[in-house]
């Protein structure tokens, strides 16, 4: 696609209403990204400075929060899509050199080639001698999936999408910042 310098004068010439992610801390301070999720202080120091840069030039900058069961419900889905290859594996990811996955995700690539048997044990183990019980679900869910299941994930990731994109326009925004 060519660039358009009309339409970006049009974009540019009024104020934008942007989001950017956010969540409350223990303490009811808004934080930047998603909980649970910490961000480096570089990624934080980007997204604090393009927020003032932006106010600076008259934009309107508003917290956009992404709840911690939404993150987990998108999460949940890209692991079955992962394991369904319908997009690519973890692993594939990582091998891109601008590309870093946390060990928790590296964790999910390994146990999603495994057998169901396997699976279920470190499922198991998990909910009985540790306190992951998030982390016992999701490796219950990594599981062979035939037309059914794929079609269920698709209609998953669907329905969060949708309701993703209704929260957007609830809060009438032109874009978002994001650390990711």
């Amino acid at each position: 696609m060519l660039f358009r310098q009309d339409a970006y004068n049009k974009v540019m010439s009024k104020k934008l209403r942007l989001g950017y992610l956010c969540y409350k801390d223990s303490k009811g301070e808004i934080q930047f990204g998603i909980e649970n999720l910490p961000l480096s202080k570089a990624s934080t120091r980007v997204i604090k400075t393009v927020k003032e840069k932006l106010e600076a030039l008259g934009h309107e900058l508003v917290p956009f929060e992404v709840t911690q069961g939404e993150y987990e419900e998108l999460i949940d889905t890209y692991i079955g899509f992962a394991k369904t290859a319908s997009i690519p594996s973890f692993h594939d990811l990582e091998k891109r050199k601008h590309e870093y996955l946390m060990p928790f995700y590296r964790l999910f690539s390994f146990i999603a080639g495994c057998p169901q048997w396997f699976k279920s044990f470190a499922a198991w183990f998990l909910r009985t001698f540790t306190s992951e019980k998030r982390l016992a679900k999701r490796l219950v869910a990594l599981r062979n999936r035939d037309y059914n299941g794929v079609n269920a994930l698709h209609q998953s990731w669907d329905a969060w999408r949708v309701r993703f994109d209704e929260k957007w326009a609830k809060a009438g925004l032109d874009g978002c910042i994001s650390p990711c």
